[in-house]
Order: C-alpha cells, then sequence, then structure tokens
C-alpha cells in the first residue's frame, strides 16, 4: 500500500482565506505502516481566553485525496484518536469519532497570531492507490454551552415570550413550546402556528463551534474545483462574474477568485447546503444565530440591537484606496462613537466586503462589528442562511437534527448536491427551500436605518424567504446578490 500511495503522492495546501490563515509546506510520512500528512499553519488575531466571553478560535482541518486512476476527489478519513496527531506550542488536536476532519486551538489563554506551528495529523488507513492529498482549512470560533435570550422586544417579528414583549430565555435543549401561552415561544410573525421545537432541533444551548468569516469566494471556488465537472456545472453561474462584487471565474477544475478572501455572494440554499456537507460541517439554526450574535444570559437584550451589542451603525462606504479586493481590504470610514461597522445600505459598496474588513488586533468590538464571542459580519455583508423555527405547510425546518457532512456529495440523479437528507434541500424545490430558511443578520443591500433595522440580531423580517422590499430577488436558481452563509460543527 505504502508504495502505491507514494507514487503518485502529490501533497499541496488548500487555498485558505479568512484572517491570513495559511497551511503550507505539507510532506507525507509513513512510520510503521501508517500514514501521515505534516504541515506548517499559521493565522492571525487568534485568542483564547478564560474570563467572559470564556471561549477561543480554531481551524477546521480536512483533507481531500484524488484517486490518480479516475481523477476523482473524495474525503479522507483521519484517526479519531487525538493522541494519534501531534502539533507544536500553542495548539493541541481534537479529533472526532467520525474521523472527517480535526479542530486545531491554543491550549492555554493568550492571543495574537498564530506563525509557523508544525502540525502532523494520521490518516485513517487509507485505500490502496495512487493520490494526491488536499489539506483545508477553515477558521472557527467555540460558542460556550449556557442559557442565553432570544429577541429582544423590538425588531420585526422577534422571538418573544408568550403573549408579551419579554425576551425568551433558552436553559436547555429539551423540546420548546411555541405558543402565545404563558411562558412559551412565541413571535409576532402574523401566519405563526403552534407547534412544538422537537428536542433534535439545535437550539444552541450546547457548545459549538461556528465559522468564524462567512465563507469566501476564495473558499467556495476550492469547492468548485474539487467536484466533479457535472456537480461544477450545478454550483456555478459564469453570468454573474463582476455583477455586485463577486470574482469567481475560470474554467474548471482550475477556476480562481479575482478577491479570494471576499464574503462569497450569489449562493443559494442548495449551493450552501452542498459547500457544508463537502466540509464536514453543518448549517446553522437562527436559534444558534443569535446565541452566537448575543452570547450568554448575563447579556439581557437590547433593543435593536446588532452583533456589536448595540443598535447604532456606522456604514462602510469607502475602500481604503489601494486595498480593494487585497487580504488587507478594508474601509476608511471614521466610527462614530457608540456605533458598530458595518456593510450595508447598498451605499459606497455594492457587494460584500472581505472577510474580517474590520478585524485588527487592536479594534474594539464595535469598531470590529464583532458578536460577543468574536464571530465576524453577522451584522451585514451578506446575508446568512439559517434553518428556521417555522411550522408552515411547506416548511421541513423542524425535521433538521443538527447532522454534519460527510464530505461527499451525491453522484446521481443530481450531481454535486449534498447527500444528508437535511430538510429543505432537494435541489431546486423553492417552495420547500423558501420556506424551511430564514435570512438573518442583513447584507451590503439592506435599506439604510438609524437603528440597522435588518442588521438586528432579533430582527425576523425574512423568517421565511419570501420575495419583497430590501431582499435582492434570488434569480431563477436560488441565487441572489445578497445571499451568503456559513456552518458549524457540533461535534
Amino acid at each position: 500500500m505504502c508504495k502505491c500511495i507514494l507514487k503518485c503522492l502529490l501533497l499541496f495546501s488548500a487555498p485558505c482565506f479568512g484572517n491570513n490563515l495559511q497551511i503550507s509546506s505539507v510532506t507525507h510520512s509513513t512510520v510503521s505502516g501508517n500514514h501521515y500528512l505534516n504541515f506548517t499553519i499559521s493565522w492571525d488575531n487568534s485568542w483564547r481566553v478564560s474570563s467572559n466571553p470564556g471561549n477561543w478560535d480554531a481551524v477546521w482541518v480536512f483533507v481531500k485525496r484524488k484517486d490518480c486512476a479516475n481523477l476523482q476527489w473524495h474525503h479522507a478519513s483521519l484517526s479519531s484518536l487525538s493522541s494519534d496527531h501531534s502539533i507544536g506550542s500553542p495548539l493541541q488536536v481534537d479529533a472526532y469519532s467520525d474521523k472527517k476532519g480535526v479542530m486545531l486551538h491554543r491550549i492555554t489563554d493568550g492571543s495574537g497570531n498564530i506563525s509557523m506551528v508544525n502540525v502532523q495529523i494520521k490518516l485513517d488507513a487509507p485505500p490502496a492507490g495512487n493520490y494526491e492529498y488536499k489539506v483545508s482549512g477553515i477558521e472557527m470560533v467555540y460558542i460556550n454551552q449556557g442559557e442565553f435570550y432570544l429577541g429582544d422586544g423590538a425588531s420585526v417579528f422577534s422571538f418573544k415570550k408568550g403573549n408579551t414583549n419579554n425576551p425568551y430565555l433558552v436553559t436547555s435543549e429539551a423540546s420548546i413550546p411555541f405558543s402565545s401561552n404563558g411562558s412559551d415561544l412565541w413571535t409576532i410573525y402574523p401566519s405563526q402556528n403552534t407547534f412544538t421545537i422537537r428536542n433534535l432541533y439545535p437550539k444552541g444551548f450546547n457548545a459549538f463551534y461556528c465559522m468564524k468569516y462567512e465563507i469566501s469566494q476564495g473558499q467556495y471556488s476550492d469547492f468548485l474545483n474539487t467536484i466533479t465537472q457535472d456537480a461544477f456545472q450545478n454550483h456555478y453561474d459564469a453570468t454573474k462574474v463582476n455583477d455586485t462584487r463577486f470574482t469567481i471565474s475560470g474554467a474548471w477544475p482550475l477556476m480562481t477568485a479575482a478577491a479570494p478572501d471576499r464574503a462569497c455572494n450569489w449562493i443559494s440554499i442548495d449551493d450552501l447546503t452542498s459547500y457544508l456537507d463537502w466540509s464536514a460541517l453543518s448549517p446553522i439554526t437562527e436559534l444558534e444565530f443569535e446565541k452566537i450574535c448575543r452570547g450568554n444570559s448575563i447579556n439581557f437584550p437590547v433593543a435593536n440591537e446588532c452583533a456589536w451589542g448595540g443598535n447604532q451603525i456606522t456604514d462602510a462606504n469607502t475602500i481604503t484606496p489601494g486595498t480593494n479586493g487585497l487580504p488587507t481590504e478594508t474601509v476608511d470610514d471614521v466610527i462614530a462613537t457608540g456605533t458598530g461597522l458595518a456593510n450595508y445600505s447598498n451605499g459606497g459598496i455594492i457587494g460584500p466586503l472581505r472577510c474580517g474588513f474590520a478585524a485588527r488586533s487592536n479594534a474594539t468590538r464595535f469598531e470590529a462589528g464583532a458578536s460577543y464571542y468574536g464571530v465576524m459580519e453577522m451584522s451585514g455583508n451578506v446575508f446568512e442562511l439559517c434553518f428556521n423555527a417555522d411550522s408552515s405547510t411547506f416548511g421541513r425546518s423542524y425535521l433538521f437534527n443538527g447532522s454534519h457532512g460527510d464530505g461527499e456529495l451525491s453522484i446521481t440523479p443530481f450531481p454535486g448536491y449534498s447527500n444528508q437528507n437535511w430538510p429543505g434541500q432537494t435541489p431546486l424545490d423553492f417552495t420547500e427551500q423558501y420556506f424551511t430558511f430564514a435570512i438573518r443578520g442583513g447584507a451590503w443591500s439592506s435599506p439604510l436605518n438609524p437603528t440597522a433595522t435588518q442588521l438586528s440580531i432579533s430582527d425576523r423580517t425574512f423568517p421565511i424567504i419570501s420575495i419583497g422590499a430590501g431582499l435582492p430577488n434570488p434569480d431563477g436558481k436560488g441565487r441572489s446578490s445578497a445571499f451568503g452563509g456559513r456552518g458549524v460543527s457540533r461535534r
């Protein structure tokens, strides 16, 4: 087996975008018949803190292998034992029973850049044959277990406690009655039916990891290059190039993004679920969305608050000269005191900005537009596609059980689509999809408003994806210039 693998082994790092994540110097080694991938990892603005919020950032690392005989990419299994992997200070490796990837993060409290740390991960019994291997990474943030509030008593169609305007406290992952009675969870969304959010639906109480940034155009192009050609045709539209700052172009399997660090727009629900299945992550729910933004129950909701904890906003309108499309892309708008920075209002910037465009080592939470836990761009840039909490005739979100992707996509009859049986992912079935997913957090195109409106973390203007004011209409394949997204790991 060893000779067959080594004969055609070509190791390289995948483009890793976000906040200067770099995976490099990848090599292969064998010890006593066991196969390892060795590489270095670096990324900026890392942290771990014991005080509030008591969390850390991380990198989800997964591996793809290409069979040299048929040139098809598949997800590579990694050892499920953390002790089988090794890493240099100040990081540690967490492995998982599904063998789909590993999580790298700081061991002890600290902050700053991670620079050129050596990593060795063990492949889990790779099959005989000739392969190329590709190592990919996605920056993540740990969201602690704990109680938190839903709703702020002011935002459009906000969650609330029964027939009041008080926020609702989530105290566990147990089922939640959804009605206007007493202490049940409810919303002022006018067509909502009574039902029960079952215990399997992820509510955000349990700990999980969330992508630090929205899917970037570089990450999405890497996805396109490692799926089959017929699958690629189902997840790419060349007519969108240079439309609202979308820059992915080329010929499969050599697609590139002119602005790889920029948040990816023109994503449909089909595109998002396929990307998350491919990367062995999972879609987010709108309850988790509010937990990520607001934090735990020590943070009582503020009316119309955005991800940074306030309801006043400075619009990112002017790209700093010489940075447009670069890994350093930022804006030079003066951030007024007491406001958070976000890309919205369809003003000077017609499309999304770089993932983490406001993140700096010395920035405050407001200046960075960051959530309580340090997740970026949860208000503005592109809408977050989330499983909703809805009981409509066509909606299927109540069937979601929080499962993760397996790294593989369907072959027939719909090439390249998620095969995880997640609700609302029937290809091009927009009736079911639009009633199963909400869009949260606002986007670059959200209307200008002093109190942010759609950017408010409790705003549910679109608990189902309807066509109306303030929402760029999805095209015939379900894509919108304002749609993007991210995933989570609940392992």
